[in-house]
């Protein structure tokens, strides 16, 4: 017979789905889960418990410093750089979260951590980082490429090259861009399944294209005009030969737009 979990194990697992589920623990329940924690008295995993309960209220001033901590003295500190970063991902500052993922992708050999780091990269328009991040990420998990979207990230990094040549875009003028493009989607939680990089002279296409799961037509349609406002305030890029859209994706899974649970 499997041998029960233990209480703090329990009570870890339990407070990992309520984070993961969206929802936020009311204040009373808070104060209910601290109450139990604290009575375990089990002090080498109270900080990292302590850290669950107050993410899954969505608390980050009070959340992140113990999972700082408990990074520090977990036995199993991968897992509690996991969770941290699941949290930072779902409520903080999306560039808060990309510094998160790198800084533990550099500490952690957790393809989980990868892949999370890999998505909020690109999602960011951090591309770069998301390469080198996914060659990682391949030597680890080689059947990756075959199974998983780290394994279409070649041929986005060749695009990526060609497009930015083609619109002759300076570094500062891609940030502008890729930013804009991310705070839409953080605006509309857009879960992005698929990046495309199109470049063709004969058609005089340059085009970036970023495809969403899970929206309908006229949702797409309200990110698209919300995109050319934004992009309309940037003196910087009205001369520049490129075109960027929203298009409608598939309705997937988490799993399966590349996210990591």
């Amino acid at each position: 017979m499997p041998e029960p979990l233990s209480k703090s194990t329990e009570y870890a697992h339990q407070l990992i789905d309520i984070l993961k589920s969206g929802e936020l623990l009311a204040e009373w329940d808070l104060h209910s889960w601290i109450r139990n924690i604290k009575a375990l008295g089990n002090s080498a995993h109270e900080e990292y418990l302590l850290a669950l309960a107050w993410a899954a209220y969505g608390d980050s001033d009070k959340a992140s410093p113990l999972f700082e901590r408990a990074l520090c003295v977990e036995s199993e500190a991968d897992v509690v750089a996991k969770n941290y970063l699941i949290f930072v991902s779902l409520r903080g500052e999306l560039a808060d979260a990309v510094k998160l993922s790198w800084r533990l992708s550099q500490k952690f050999i957790s393809p989980e951590i990868l892949c999370r780091a890999i998505y909020l990269h690109l999602y960011y328009g951090e591309f770069a980082k998301a390469f080198e991040l996914n060659r990682k990420f391949l030597r680890m998990v080689p059947q990756a490429a075959e199974q998983h979207f780290s394994g279409d990230l070649a041929s986005l990094e060749s695009g990526l090259a060609r497009f930015r040549s083609t619109a002759n875009m300076s570094d500062a003028q891609f940030t502008v861009l890729v930013r804009s493009v991310a705070a839409i989607m953080r605006k509309n939680n857009a879960i992005t399944e698929h990046y495309s990089f199109h470049s063709l002279n004969e058609e005089a296409m340059n085009a970036y294209v970023v495809t969403v799961a899970n929206c309908n037509v006229d949702r797409v349609a309200a990110m698209n005009l919300q995109l050319a406002l934004e992009l309309a305030e940037h003196d910087e890029l009205l001369s520049l030969n490129f075109s960027v859209w929203f298009e409608q994706g598939s309705m997937l899974t988490t799993q399966e737009t590349g996210q990591c649970q």
